[in-house]
């Protein structure tokens, strides 16, 4: 995948001076299918959305550990947050999802978009825009799908993939097609807030 200005853009390594591999003792590696649900946050907008998607797969036999994450509407990974640990999680993550992306060649559109900001003291800052709700799945503590993205010319909502998980799918089976739409589409046909 070729990251174009306007595009899905790479989210920028955090300062040199700050290592994201020093982060403590590596932890054992999860097992099973453990799927991490990030939300913008917990605001009457975003509630419909994440708290469907978390009943679902609370019940769901397919996913083994659910783990719940807030990360704000946008996030700067050169900035000062990027220089604290839940910043350096944060950059890590957005990295993760940019390889898995470029290794199976999906894509954002115009999820996790990055952009230049002036800041009132007159800086720039680059901000990577985070969806309304995220869905992160790991198989064996391998990050195996990303939800809002676009892959095989589909949209997957994480509506879509919770539906699949909650069905007993472990594979990612594509749902709606969207073909030069835009907007996310869902498995009846309508634009879905992902």
């Amino acid at each position: 995948m070729t990251w174009q200005p306007g595009d899905d853009q790479p989210p920028l390594a955090p300062p040199a001076e700050v290592s994201v591999a020093d982060r403590g003792p590596p932890e054992e590696p999860a097992s099973g299918t453990t799927v991490e649900l990030c939300a913008r946050s917990l605001s009457d907008e975003v509630q419909p959305l994440f708290g469907e998607a978390l009943q679902r797969l609370r019940g769901a036999e397919a996913v083994d550990e659910v783990a719940v994450a807030v990360y704000g509407r946008s996030f700067d990974p050169t900035g000062p947050a990027a220089a604290t640990e839940p910043g350096r999680a944060l950059a890590d993550r957005l990295e993760s999802f940019r390889e898995w992306a470029d290794e199976n060649g999906a894509s954002f559109g115009p999820f996790f978009r990055a952009r230049r900001v002036e800041r009132l003291a007159g800086e720039a800052c680059t901000r990577v825009e985070l969806p309304t709700v995220t869905l992160a799945e790991y198989r064996e503590g391998d990050l195996v799908f990303v939800a809002p993205c676009h892959l095989d010319e589909r949209h997957y909502t994480v509506l879509d993939r919770v539906r699949r998980l909650t069905a007993g799918e472990r594979t990612a089976t594509v749902i709606g097609h969207v073909g030069d739409r835009s907007e996310p589409v869902g498995e009846d046909g309508t634009t879905v807030r992902t």
